[in-house]
């Protein structure tokens, strides 16, 4: 891993050399503040991780999995948190439905396939990919009007 930090642990430390902030330390603290967005075991692999600097080897051993997996996952809820397409339906009272706000969370903040947001939602596939066409055409209308440059619905790639 690149960056800064302590040889060989793969953690950074979030400052540049100048002594401000960095991008991943702008990250970690968005991380922060919507990780109560999640529930269960993804909430709790994520406060393990920042809030109590617990690290991938010691979480895998306790969830008896392997060390790579906690990491893949852990980075993953992460950019999910931090690309914020969740929050932006949020954001949009009145424009999105019940339906449409589950499917979003299972699909953006989640990370659930389409499958199984169907299954879990008693859904076609067929009625829960046109709710999720509809919620980003929602969301790239609102978003081209405060992104004016490029796609609206790709953000900066961060790491924590």
């Amino acid at each position: 891993m690149g960056g800064s930090g302590m040889r060989g642990t793969g953690e950074k430390t979030g400052y540049t050399a100048a002594g401000g902030k960095s991008r991943p330390r702008k990250s970690l603290e968005l991380v922060q503040g919507r990780t109560n967005m999640l529930t269960g075991e993804d909430r709790s692999l994520l406060k393990m991780y920042i809030e109590k600097g617990t690290s991938f080897a010691e979480m895998a051993r306790l969830a008896g999995t392997g060390e790579q997996r906690i990491a893949r996952r852990v980075r993953r809820i992460a950019g999910r948190l931090i690309d914020g397409l969740y929050v932006n339906c949020v954001r949009r009272p009145g424009k999105l439905n019940i339906e449409e706000l589950g499917v979003s969370r299972d699909y953006f903040l989640t990370g659930l396939p389409l499958k199984s947001i169907a299954a879990k939602r008693g859904l076609t596939y067929h009625r829960a990919r046109k709710t999720l066409k509809r919620v980003r055409r929602i969301l790239g209308e609102n978003l081209q009007r405060t992104c004016p440059a490029g796609d609206p619905l790709r953000t900066d790639s961060y790491q924590i």
